[in-house]
């Protein structure tokens, strides 16, 4: 009886054994497929909020069926004729036909300023581009040229350092002087000047 009791013991103390270790990689199974979930949760969250400040590799495609722009800049510093040179002679992520953006798809990129947004009461844009356009209007959210990148009026996306900072061309003209538009996101602004100036590419297509 004895004996046998022993081995009773034995067999009830491997059973306990048995059942807690089942509990605990229970618990520990539990908590990863916890810490899955609110991970997947977590980046559902950030692709909900951000989804349209987030570019995708080295194009940004604007989520109402817009443009679709280099995220990068192309070139620095070219007139405008090597600017027009510059996007139509680019091919990026195996994709062609690049070329100027035009004043209204330049302002799809205005983020924190709702008169240079699309819609906004600024009104630079395809049925209104002379000079006498850029009215105070367009100027409500204007900063000084050394606003620092991540306070721009701009896409997120398009704040990389100082390359956000600076002037770049479209393909609009300013008929009325015989100049074309350009823009700076980070100064919240657009400007006249003359084709042969020297400002900074990015293109569209």
């Amino acid at each position: 009886m004895r004996k046998l009791g022993f081995v009773g013991l034995l067999v009830l103390a491997g059973g306990l054994w048995a059942c807690g270790g089942d509990d605990g990689k229970t618990e520990d199974t539990a908590g990863t497929d916890t810490a899955v979930a609110d991970t997947a949760a977590g980046t559902d969250t950030v692709a909900a909020d951000e989804a349209e400040d987030v570019a995708v590799g080295a194009t940004y495609a604007e989520p109402t069926g817009g443009a679709t722009w280099t995220v990068a800049r192309v070139a620095e510093a070219k007139t405008r004729d090597e600017a027009i040179a510059a996007c139509s002679g680019l091919t990026l992520e195996g994709l062609g036909g690049w070329r100027l953006p035009t004043v209204g798809e330049a302002r799809g990129l205005y983020r924190d300023c709702p008169d240079l947004e699309v819609g906004g009461t600024c009104q630079i844009g395809a049925g209104c581009l002379d000079s006498t356009c850029n009215d105070a209007s367009c100027k409500t959210c204007q900063t000084a040229s050394s606003q620092p990148a991540g306070q721009c009026k701009a896409l997120q996306a398009f704040q990389q350092g100082w390359e956000g900072a600076g002037w770049y061309w479209t393909s609009d003209e300013a008929a009325d002087l015989g100049q074309y538009w350009v823009y700076n996101l980070c100064q919240g602004a657009f400007n006249v000047v003359v084709g042969g100036s020297m400002y900074d590419v990015r293109c569209v297509r």
